[in-house]
């Protein structure tokens, strides 16, 4: 089916929610294809049950499907299974229930009663519900005449004289999605679709499933009872598609309705009175998987060639000043933000090499110091979890030292240059942050440090994760 224009979307509706009056579509042009789907699989455990002469009736093993047949309807004694099976149907509610045996006739008409609840029609009116059924070719049939819906009972029943994969469903809008359980920074697609339960102009009857147009569809909404938030996530586009993002960071398992307002009239006559409905907001829900915990071991390299005068000297061995750091680092999310914890500290002392060298008249000797310039003390995340799903950390430092050198005429000995050791005070050392990306699971170089250093001074963070 192709909606040529605005108006065709209401025509079509009317036509297939239980109206018996004919639409004029005289100035539509409507493409019929019926709704071909693969067989279910089987999706529980099923439920036989011996019925004979005298009739009897068969749950589903979920309760929501019920088949009574009538005294007379079977010649003789027959083991009656029902079989749940996922469904295939276009618009299906829950499970299709696969009827057996194979080839079983009635005598009598027996009476297929599917249960549904709120949750179910998600919002609708039960006047969109339907019974459909899986035909040799694997069309779905539905037979919208001769079903009986009562909305106090919640149920929707059907006379059938054959067995064969039978669904309950809907022709309201609905919003699809390509994945219904999301994790922190995944997206997904959503879009708003229409099932019509469709009668051709040969007088067969099936459902068939499409978009809905998009200048019919308004106000994509996240949670909207709580006006939304973002750490619900958010919408992107307009329209029939629009995509899903969840949000950076989860902290527990929960659950987030979308909606949009799709704007059509629909003309409805059950049991021989007018229904309208302006206007439809149909919901999903998406759950929201909580982040899990991520651990990493990070390694820290300050290097530091200025130690020395020779830096950039054509010719000259130049020193190079280590000072190294590793330790474990737990990530944790919750309401609250990110929580961090660091275990297996182990701060290196720094190291020159050479220690001792001359050049051009100038000897340059390191003083060593047991601490150096990273000496790793606390870990605290900067804030949450940003847009590009990265996490920033504040590293605290404890007595850290600016490191001594000596330099020296190698001619007399004489000393014109000497530094101890000095505390740089407070908690300052380096490096002073960095940046764990969480959507890699590679080691890497952090790589905001390169943009923070450099001319013979750098600082390298290697993250390494963990699991």
């Amino acid at each position: 089916m192709k909606f040529s224009t605005p108006s065709l979307f209401i025509v079509i509706a009317i036509a297939f929610c239980c109206s018996e009056e004919e639409p004029d579509s005289s100035n539509t042009s409507v493409e019929y294809e019926a709704a071909i789907t693969p067989v279910g699989t089987p999706a529980a455990d099923p439920i036989t049950k011996t019925i004979g002469t005298s009739g009897g009736s068969i749950a589903s093993p979920d309760g929501v499907m019920e088949l009574v047949i009538p005294a007379g309807a079977l010649a003789a004694n027959t083991d009656i299974t029902i079989q749940p099976v996922t469904n295939e149907a276009p618009g299906g509610i829950g499970l299709s229930y696969n009827l057996l045996p194979d080839g079983t006739t009635f005598s009598k008409p027996a009476t297929l009663t599917f249960h549904h609840t709120d949750e179910d029609i998600n919002g609708s009116s039960p006047l969109f519900l339907y019974i459909a059924y899986q035909d040799v070719d694997n069309t779905w049939v539905s037979d919208l005449k001769n079903q009986h819906l009562d909305t106090l009972a919640k149920t929707i029943s059907l006379d059938i004289s054959h067995f064969t994969i039978f669904s309950q469903g809907t022709d309201h809008p609905k919003i699809s999605a390509g994945m219904l359980n999301l994790k922190a920074g995944e997206s997904t697609h959503l879009a708003m679709m229409e099932t019509f339960v469709i009668t051709t102009p040969q007088g067969d009857t099936h459902t068939e499933s499409y978009p809905v147009p998009a200048n019919l569809i308004s106000d994509w909404k996240v949670n909207f009872s709580n006006g939304g938030n973002p750490t619900d996530g958010t919408i992107e586009g307009t329209g029939t598609m629009v995509v899903y993002h969840a949000p950076q960071q989860i902290d527990r398992r929960r659950t987030v309705k979308i909606s949009a307002h799709v704007n059509v009239t629909f003309v409805m006559i059950y049991r021989g009175r007018q229904t309208t409905i302006r206007g439809t907001d149909p919901t999903l829900e998406i759950t929201l998987e909580p982040t899990p915990p991520r651990k990493y071991h990070i390694l820290i390299d300050y290097v530091d060639s200025l130690v020395s005068p020779f830096y950039g000297r054509k010719g000259a061995t130049i020193p190079v000043y280590h000072d190294k750091a590793k330790f474990d680092l737990a990530i944790e999310f919750n309401r609250h933000g990110v929580a961090a914890t660091i275990s297996n500290v182990q701060n290196q002392m720094p190291t020159v090499t050479p220690a001792t060298i001359g050049y051009d008249g100038t000897d340059f000797v390191w003083v060593p110091d047991s601490i150096g310039k990273v000496n790793i003390d606390s870990v605290v995340p900067n804030y949450g979890v940003d847009e590009d799903f990265i996490v920033r950390f504040d590293v605290g430092h404890k007595g850290t030292m600016q490191y001594g050198v000596i330099l020296q005429s190698s001619e007399n000995g004489e000393i014109y240059q000497r530094s101890e050791p000095t505390p740089y005070g407070f908690s300052i050392g380096f490096p002073m942050l960095f940046d764990v990306d969480l959507k890699r699971r590679d080691a890497y170089f952090d790589p905001s440090q390169s943009i923070r250093q450099g001319g013979g001074i750098h600082t390298y963070v290697s993250i390494v994760p963990a699991e």
